[in-house]
């Protein structure tokens, strides 16, 4: 059908069943869990039974009030429900995250879901925004998580899993920073930058990142551990916020129309996290292992994912020196 019907027909005649699958004894992490699709999904695990749902959230204070809203919802697991910070524009909160990781017991996934859309140009930590909030940090968070996800497939004899929560968008990115030397460093040039197209491309580069993660974890012989990378489809979040107020009205009315509920759309991270060694390397749509865009299965696509992976990696390095080992 197309890229334009596929998302029409996924939208408006398939709803993702309501996970079933339990969790009982499992720890979750969950990113940007403090509203939307992260809280929704942070919901359905305890649901089903998780010992621990971690709500990684970059403002405490709207955690605590998410971790309130959970416990309303389940008065008799008030328990299970954590808040920890960190800020996915901040290298530094990330890795004293990570560092915190080491005081569980375990951990059997992670939910990557914090994103954001912005078509103005602004900088962090010497980097565009959306550029570090969408690739660099969940890049260096799933990297630093996999020493912990290692140790509890050793000690606990589980498959653990990555789940990272990428966007159809990404079949209609342009990229044309993909011609560059230096796609990075192109992508982080105020000059070159193609803002309307920034967070199709980001989720574009997810994908392909995922993709490398799965397959130099299958080539280690350290213990498995699935990366999947899914989709929730267009839902009524809030996830535009930050557009100016045509592209905000637009997107609104669209989600209108065919978007799904956050519980909803919600349902497909679950699919991520609770999917087999079927799902790893793949991308999921409506909680099915489903083809990506056909740029990222081809051979021009193979050799784009290996010279982003390498610049990625250089960025990480530089913050991390440390990352290539946790491979």
């Amino acid at each position: 059908m197309g890229f334009v019907g596929d998302l029409l027909y996924s939208q408006l005649f398939v709803t993702p069943p309501i996970p079933t699958q339990n969790l009982t004894n499992q720890v979750v992490i969950i990113t940007g869990a403090n509203r939307g699709l992260g809280l929704e999904a942070a919901k359905h695990c305890v649901r089903l039974g998780a010992e621990k749902v971690i709500l990684a959230v970059r403002d405490t204070a709207k955690g605590e009030i998410a971790k309130s809203c959970i416990d309303a919802t389940f008065p008799e697991r008030k328990h299970v429900t954590d808040v920890w910070a960190v800020d996915m524009c901040s290298p530094r909160s990330i890795q004293a995250f990570a560092d915190r990781l080491q005081t569980l017991e375990r951990l059997d996934a992670i939910i990557l879901n914090a994103g954001m859309t912005v078509t103005a140009w602004v900088e962090v930590e010497d980097m565009e925004i959306t550029l570090m909030t969408n690739v660099i940090g969940p890049c260096l968070l799933m990297l630093l998580t996999l020493p912990k996800l290692r140790e509890t497939a050793v000690h606990q004899a589980v498959t653990p899993r990555i789940s990272i929560v990428v966007s159809e968008s990404h079949f209609v990115a342009r990229f044309v920073e993909q011609e560059s030397n230096r796609i990075m460093d192109a992508l982080n040039t105020k000059s070159l930058a193609d803002m309307d197209d920034r967070y199709a491309t980001t989720k574009l580069i997810q994908v392909f990142f995922a993709r490398e993660l799965a397959h130099r974890i299958d080539g280690s012989e350290k213990p498995n551990v699935i990366v999947n990378y899914v989709t929730p489809g267009a839902c009524r979040t809030d996830i535009h916020r930050d557009l100016g107020w045509s592209k905000k009205a637009s997107m609104g009315i669209l989600k209108l129309v065919i978007g799904r509920t956050a519980e909803v759309g919600s349902r497909t991270l679950l699919g991520g996290i609770l999917a087999g060694e079927e799902s790893h390397g793949q991308y999921m749509a409506d909680c099915k292992v489903a083809r990506p865009s056909s740029l990222v299965e081809s051979r021009a696509g193979t050799q784009l994912q290996c010279r982003l992976w390498h610049e990625i990696m250089e960025k990480l390095a530089a913050i991390c020196p440390e990352i290539q080992k946790l491979l």
